[in-house]
Parts: structure tokens; C-alpha cells; sequence
């Protein structure tokens, strides 16, 4: 499953690759690992030809201190008990890629229900907001253009924050995932003109 740029269709010369390995129950979780990190290895390895692009799994329930290939009930857990508002804002932009789309298919039947809990949660919005100042810290380069206030990673925060807290699913780039919102009148006209021509900015 994809997550961040790739799970929007923005994958690019400068992206990593967020995954999520998800496994049928019935699988052997040894053998999944290895099947895991075998992909990742190739895929990320540098050789003298170069690599094909850096994969990153972090993004998975309790990062580098979690399973590296989850089942649906494993994950439905984790949302239902531990996971964090930024954690909802992430999933927003799940989407399978490969492997067998039953599983990731049960796995994406799920979703709305696990960003549902964050809705009822009245720090929800606090806690994004506090999780995006944390990713606002000035660099030493000068401002980056997506970490900095006012940057890319605002209208994506935006565009999650908002998916959660209404119930959308939305699916696409960010323009696509804006559109949605305006259509649903979540953004009205000029906040939808404002924020895609930023994004439309920050992208080239």
C-alpha cells in the first residue's frame, strides 16, 4: 500500500517511497518480512547503475519499533487504541499498489471507520496543529518549501485535516483531493483558488 506522494499520484525525482506492507492473516509473518525487506533492498540498494528510489516504511503503526508487514486486524487495533492525529491525516492517501488487491481491499474498507474515531476526539484538530508547528522549525538553508509555515506541507495538512474531520475519502493529487473539498463545501471558491495555485507553485 502507498502512503504520502506516491499513495497521491506526486511521486517524483525527489520522493521516497512511503509504504505499508500488509499481510492476508493466513500468511506466515516470518516470510512476509523477508519478502518485505527483500523489495525494499532492491528497490533502495545503491549500485553502480544507481538506485531505483529510496522506500521508506516509518510511516507504518510505531514506526521502526513496529511490525514491518501488518495484517487488517493488527492495524484495526492500533487505530481503535494508539494512533495519533497525524497518523489519520496520513492514511487519508492510502491506496493499493501491488500484491493481492483482496487484502488491500479489506484493508481499504476499514479506513473511513479508523478516521472516524478522530472526529468524535475534540483534540483532533489541536493536536494537528501542534503536530504541524513541530514540522515548521526554521532551517538553516533559508525557509524549505515544504516545511515552512506557509509551505506545502500546510495544504496538505489542510487537505487531510479536512477529509477527516468531514468523513471524505478523497483520492488523487492534491489539486484532485482540493477540488473534492470545494465540491463539498469545505473550501468555498477563493480558498480553493488560493491554496491550489500555491500547491501549483510549490510543485514546479
Amino acid at each position: 500500500m502507498a502512503l504520502g506522494r506516491l499513495g497521491t499520484g506526486e511521486f517524483d525525482l525527489l520522493s521516497d517511497a512511503d509504504l505499508l506492507f500488509v499481510r492476508d492473516d493466513g500468511v506466515d509473518s516470518a516470510a512476509a518480512d523477508l519478502a518485505a525487506s527483500r523489495l525494499i533492498q532492491a528497490l533502495s540498494t545503491y549500485t553502480r547503475e544507481g538506485a531505483v528510489f529510496p522506500v521508506d516504511a516509518r510511516l507504518r503503526p510505531r514506526g521502526t519499533e513496529g511490525e514491518l508487514v501488518m495484517t487488517v486486524p493488527h492495524l484495526n487495533e492500533y487505530f481503535q487504541r494508539e494512533a495519533q492525529a497525524w497518523e489519520a491525516l496520513s492514511f487519508t492517501k492510502l491506496r493499493h499498489v501491488a500484491g493481492a488487491e483482496a487484502v488491500s481491499g479489506r484493508l481499504l474498507e476499514r479506513v473511513s471507520a479508523w478516521l472516524a474515531h478522530f472526529v468524535r476526539q475534540e483534540d483532533f484538530m489541536p493536536e494537528v496543529r501542534a503536530m504541524r508547528a513541530r514540522l515548521a522549525k526554521p532551517e538553516a538553508g533559508g525557509p524549505n518549501l515544504k516545511t515552512a509555515a506557509g509551505a506545502m506541507y500546510d495544504i496538505d495538512f489542510i487537505a487531510s485535516a479536512l477529509a477527516v474531520k468531514n468523513g471524505l475519502r478523497l483520492h488523487g493529487n492534491v489539486r484532485d483531493r482540493l477540488s473534492a473539498l470545494r465540491d463539498a463545501r469545505h473550501l468555498d471558491n477563493a480558498e480553493f483558488a488560493a491554496l491550489a495555485q500555491a500547491a501549483r507553485f510549490y510543485r514546479v
